[in-house]
């Protein structure tokens, strides 16, 4: 139980990191780069599935603005049309999935 509570807090904290990042892309009234979409998705996806370490590890990347992979550097993703309503609306329904 205490293993369970304490990863459900630690995903909570990590929720609101992506929260408050969101809320500096508001604040400054600008859509995500799209390498910060890409890591951002990707955390949120890792969010979703309750993997904490993952979630860490591509927030910071996207926090840093790291480079995408090189093999997607040239080619559009599904993240490039992306934005930070989308993020906002995805990070909600992840939250009120952990909720239940």
């Amino acid at each position: 139980m205490d293993y369970d509570a304490s990863r459900m807090a630690r995903l909570r904290s990590l929720s609101n990191r992506i929260n408050g990042f969101l809320a500096r892309l508001e604040r400054n009234r600008r859509p995500p780069s799209r390498r910060e979409r890409y890591h951002l998705v990707e955390a949120m996806q890792h969010l979703y599935e309750g993997r904490s370490e993952e979630v860490e590890a591509a927030l910071s990347r996207a926090e840093k603005i790291e480079p995408l992979p090189p093999h997607l550097t040239s080619r559009p993703m599904p993240s490039d049309s992306v934005t930070v309503e989308n993020l906002r609306e995805g990070l909600n329904a992840i939250l009120q999935h952990q909720e239940k």
